[in-house]
């Protein structure tokens, strides 16, 4: 069975907002009392602003539509009309533009609602209005969501009153991709595998960095092996993390790593997994030659305290191991991960071997 996490709900709402790139939600929270920000609160924010929507009037746009008919109506595609000429049959396919709601902003929106509607851990009042707000759509289609279809939304001054209820409908879609069949998204805090939880952090923290700083480009990197050989059997080798400064010559590669332990024990030693430290020390020895270059790896702060190590291999390279305590305010955990890409671990003082502080209770 699975180790379980236990993070508050509103943390798992941050995290998310940042995946599906809606940040300026995170502001919003912290006006809120942690206590009543549930799924309700938020199934009940988007349902707001489909309403909003409603009363200012949904958008529509012509949609091209092909179909057999015996009746005339605009236009005639020949080529697909005379096989049925030729028989004799009094079928025409024609083409006509209707000027319909029936557009895939408004398929977003009536997707969500269903979903929160059918949604039987979500309050009855919640789901009775979601219900409602879905019939005054009554033209549009119901289509199933996906990551790929909130991606390729492009904005225009025409369909911006529309971004706050589509984010909020990507932040909902989202949670239930991560909630299927675990957790209880009623309760103030959630419990989640490891797996699913290492996923989530992964994807936040490359975005989290990609829009909270501006020292570094920030992205996962493919690297390609030093070696001489037939590189067509060797593994690929993708980080989480790349962070690259070319001009000051700084690279950083980053790792996240969910376990219920972040120490093996081997007798009565314990010690970090060797496994991660292979890893991150490959991927560094295979990035271009830098002024400064920094490994990271960052646990989950869950059966020890809080914990910063630093270990040295050169003049211009480093290992850093960092916990990062997900039961805290939102606002803490962001000035930790600033800190942890801060930290000035490359000072030629350090020690080639740091002794651990870490406490064990």
């Amino acid at each position: 069975m699975s180790a379980t996490y236990k993070v508050p709900i509103r943390n798992i709402f941050c995290m998310l907002s940042y995946v599906t790139d809606f940040p300026e939600f995170i502001d919003q929270l912290s006006e809120v009392n942690e206590d009543l920000i549930t799924y309700d609160f938020l199934a009940s924010r988007f349902i707001y602003e489909c309403e909003q929507l409603i009363k200012r009037g949904v958008i529509k746009d012509y949609i091209v539509q092909i179909e057999q008919t015996n009746i005339m109506t605009g236009k005639m595609i020949m080529h697909e009309s005379l096989p049925y000429l030729a028989r004799k049959r009094l079928i025409v396919v024609c083409q006509t533009d209707d000027y319909s709601s029936n557009v895939s902003l408004n398929q977003i929106v009536v997707a969500t609602l269903q979903s929160v509607y059918k949604n039987q851990q979500v309050t009855e009042r919640i789901r009775r209005k979601s219900f409602m707000v879905r019939e005054k759509l009554p033209y549009v289609d119901v289509i199933p969501l996906t990551d790929k279809l909130f991606s390729q939304i492009h904005w225009t001054r025409e369909t911006a009153h529309y971004k706050q209820a589509v984010q909020l409908a990507h932040l909902l879609y989202a949670i239930r991709l991560l909630s299927h069949q675990e957790g209880d998204w009623r309760l103030f805090s959630v419990e989640l595998s490891d797996k699913a939880l290492e996923k989530l952090f992964e994807k936040f923290l490359l975005s989290f960095y990609q829009k909270e700083q501006s020292e570094y480009v920030v992205k996962a990197e493919n690297l390609q092996w030093k070696l001489k050989g037939n590189q067509a059997l060797l593994p690929k080798m993708k980080t989480d993390i790349s962070f690259m400064n070319k001009r000051d010559k700084k690279c950083i590669v980053m790792d996240a790593k969910f376990y219920r332990d972040m120490f093996q024990h081997n007798f009565e030693k314990q010690s970090f997994h060797s496994h991660n430290l292979y890893q991150i020390f490959t991927y560094l020895m295979h990035q271009p030659e830098s002024e400064s270059l920094r490994g990271i790896l960052i646990y989950p702060e869950y059966l020890y305290g809080k914990i910063d190590e630093s270990y040295r291999w050169d003049e211009q390279t480093t290992i850093e191991i960092y916990s990062l305590n997900l039961n805290q305010p939102f606002r803490k955990i962001k000035d930790r991960l600033l800190l942890i890409l801060e930290a000035t671990s490359c000072s030629k003082n350090m020690k080639l071997v740091k002794k651990s502080k870490y406490n064990t209770k």
